[in-house]
């Protein structure tokens, strides 16, 4: 037998009350990879299991339960903050791909620490092993994430530049989550010279007023999200951020809030597009 066969099938005295090879199929998909479906373990061709999936969107199953939530969130924390009225105007970014792509990378690891806060909950309760609706939302948040950056990238002049540039660009905020964990346990200081790398890019427009900001804006915002009910990030795909530049009254906050919020989970091309594609796909 090859090295890569299943143990089962190397002991010959158990080879009368092994499992169906489609079935233990099943067990190492679901161990490895959280997002295998059943039908992708069967021992089916593609041609097979396109037909099965196309069935199941006939019959009106969901393909996915989670990736509703997962893009709302997404949604949330690629629309919600006011790039033009805060984020340019008050830092000095400018308008361009590369300041949306360092706003949004500082906001998903602002909901994903927290969703990832609700995986330790619950794992630590010893009921679970695995939170697999909170890891499913992650996993589809990356998954938009990283298709909405496909979507926004049209202007590149061959697909295969852009679909690299995509990589590239996901693979860095892989790399930021790190970064941005490390330094918010450690000093302000450290926090403001990597969010002065990611979110400003190494902007000279940025001066020290507007790092101090940037840090207060994190550190406020990271105790705002533990604040929100777990029902509400899991269950109904609902975050909210504090404003970038504090409002003079509580009220006029929650305005703020409610305002953006309304504007992130309306329709937006960009978000749709990336949406149905992992939706389709």
């Amino acid at each position: 037998y090859p090295q890569s066969a299943p143990r089962i099938f190397l002991q010959p005295r158990l080879a009368a009350a092994a499992a169906p090879a489609y079935l233990i199929g099943c067990r190492r998909g679901l161990a490895s990879k959280p997002k295998t479906k059943v039908y992708q373990a069967l021992p089916f061709t593609q041609l097979v299991k396109k037909q099965l999936l196309n069935l199941r969107c006939v019959v009106g199953w969901r393909r996915d339960p989670y990736l509703k939530v997962a893009k709302s969130l997404y949604c949330v924390c690629a629309e919600y903050p006011d790039h033009s009225g805060e984020w340019i105007a008050r830092l000095g970014l400018d308008d361009s791909f590369a300041t949306w792509h360092g706003v949004t990378s500082l906001h998903l690891w602002l909901v994903m620490q927290r969703l990832r806060a609700i995986c330790e909950q619950t794992v630590s309760k010893g009921s679970v092993d695995i939170d697999y609706p909170t890891t499913y939302v992650l996993y589809g948040m990356g998954r938009l994430f990283h298709a909405d950056i496909r979507q926004r990238l049209h202007d590149f002049p061959t697909v295969s530049m852009k679909i690299r540039t995509a990589g590239q660009l996901f693979n860095q905020f892989q790399h930021v989550n790190f970064l941005y964990k490390l330094a918010y346990i450690d000093t302000d200081m450290a926090l403001a010279e990597v969010l002065w790398k990611q979110v400003c890019h190494g902007s000279p427009n940025v001066d020290a007023e507007g790092l101090n900001l940037l840090v207060r804006y994190v550190r406020a915002n990271y105790r705002h999200l533990s604040t929100v009910p777990n029902s509400d990030l899991v269950d109904n795909g609902i975050a909210t951020f504090l404003p970038l530049v504090p409002k003079p009254s509580r009220d006029e906050t929650k305005a703020w809030m409610r305002q953006r919020l309304k504007h992130a989970l309306a329709p937006q091309s960009t978000v749709q597009r990336a949406g149905q594609q992992q939706g389709g796909s």
